[in-house]
This record gives C-alpha cells, sequence and structure tokens, in this order.
C-alpha cells in the first residue's frame, strides 16, 4: 500500500475515533459505570472548590466532606487534572474530563501503531490502529470519566518503550522504558 494512502486511512481514522468521542460528550455519566464516574465528578468538584480561594467557607467544608466520603481506588489524577481545568475554564465543564480521557485514549493509538509498524505490514498495522479506535467497547470506556484511558495510554507507551530497548539497548533506554512502565 502507498504511504499516501495509508496517511490517508489513518487522517480517516482519527477523524472518525474523535468524532464518534464527540458526540454527545457533555452529556451526564449515565452510560458506563456511573457510580464511578460520579465518583469522580464529586472528587473534582470538591478539589475546585478547595482550590479556589474565594470559595466560602460552608462550600469548602462540603467539599471537605464529599472528599472523604468518595471512594477511592486509584490515584486521583483525573480528578486533579479537570479540577485544573475548571479553574482555567472558569467552572465545571463535564465535557473536560471526557475529552482528556478520549484525548489518551488517541495518544494510545499512537504507541500502538509505533509498536505495530515494527511486527506488521503497514496494512496490518492499519486495522489494528483502527480496530482500537474504533471497537465499541474502546469508545464507551475512553468517553468516561475515569482513568482507564489513562491506563491503556500509560501500558500501549510502556509497550514501545520496552521494544525501543530492546532494540537497541541503552542505558538511556532503559531508564525511559522503566519510568514509562512504572
Amino acid at each position: 500500500m502507498k504511504l499516501s494512502i495509508v496517511v490517508f486511512c489513518a487522517i480517516l481514522l482519527t477523524a472518525a475515533a474523535v468524532g464518534v468521542r464527540a458526540y454527545r460528550i457533555n452529556n451526564l455519566p449515565g452510560d458506563f459505570q456511573p457510580s464511578r464516574q460520579y465518583n469522580s465528578a464529586m472528587m473534582a468538584r470538591a478539589m475546585y472548590w478547595l482550590a479556589d480561594p474565594s470559595t466560602p467557607d460552608w462550600k469548602q467544608q462540603v467539599a471537605r466532606g464529599q472528599m472523604e466520603q468518595v471512594m477511592r481506588s486509584e490515584p486521583p489524577l483525573m480528578e486533579a487534572l479537570s479540577a485544573k481545568a475548571y479553574r482555567l475554564l472558569g467552572g465545571e465543564r463535564f465535557w473536560v474530563p471526557r475529552s482528556m480521557s478520549a484525548l489518551a485514549w488517541l495518544i494510545g493509538g499512537i504507541f500502538l501503531w509505533l509498536v505495530a509498524q515494527r511486527f506488521l505490514t503497514a496494512e496490518a498495522s492499519l486495522f489494528s490502529v483502527g480496530f482500537y479506535l474504533l471497537a465499541p467497547f474502546g469508545i464507551l470506556l475512553s468517553r468516561n470519566f475515569q482513568a482507564d484511558s489513562l491506563v491503556v495510554m500509560g501500558l500501549l507507551a510502556s509497550a514501545w518503550a520496552t521494544y525501543r530497548y530492546f532494540e537497541a539497548p541503552s542505558a538511556w533506554r532503559l531508564v525511559v522504558g522503566g519510568v514509562v512502565g512504572g
């Protein structure tokens, strides 16, 4: 397959992946594991209120109470990033964490491409990335206010960094592989 056709198909796949993830991105989290998403939303809101010095005392007390009640199953990275984005945007916007999750999933596709092209033909690599980007479960998972997309992106980045190390071992590549894998 010519390079221009591969590039065109990659652009088309990326546009389709962005389009299906952007559809109704501002909806409330009732589509997949709503309790986990609401926990994340409550934690991000509490972080947002606690970081704002103009927040009244009663609201800060409510935020502290929410932080204590929310069940934490992983480090609150997505929640902290969302709270910072809320501050920049001047208020809560539910599309922010969903967009971050979708972006992490799309970046994971880049790492998948980088690994797949070392083992497969251009057509097979394109198919694997297309399947990754457009599989229904992946679409559903990557539109959620959860850290799962970051985990998948990190896993794919780790696979790429590890392969790069074994391709041409060096101390630098070992450190990069360890940091990305960690």
